[in-house]
């Protein structure tokens, strides 16, 4: 009995690379500082350190794919961001 593979369309998967290294972007302008807690609901909290923590774990496994000219250009956007930022 055979296991059938199923692959991934690349083009797919660095569009999606992409999109999470933006988001990580906006996330660690936006919270990299203090975080998050929802005023009505104070259990509901980000720490700073699992924003950044979080951001390093995407920038390490993003890193086996900066041979590609977009993700690399994010990956350096992204890191000139969190440089400028105030953490």
């Amino acid at each position: 009995m055979g296991v059938k593979r199923s692959y991934w369309d690349k083009d797919n998967l660095v569009q999606r690379l992409c999109y999470a290294l933006n988001i990580a972007e906006q996330v660690i302008k936006r919270l990299a500082v203090s975080g998050y807690t929802d005023s009505e609901e104070l259990s509901v909290t980000v720490r700073p350190e699992k924003v950044i923590s979080e951001t390093a774990v995407l920038l390490l496994a993003a890193s086996s794919a900066i041979h590609i000219p977009d993700v690399k250009a994010r990956i350096q956007h992204l890191l000139m961001s969190a440089g400028r930022s105030k953490v």
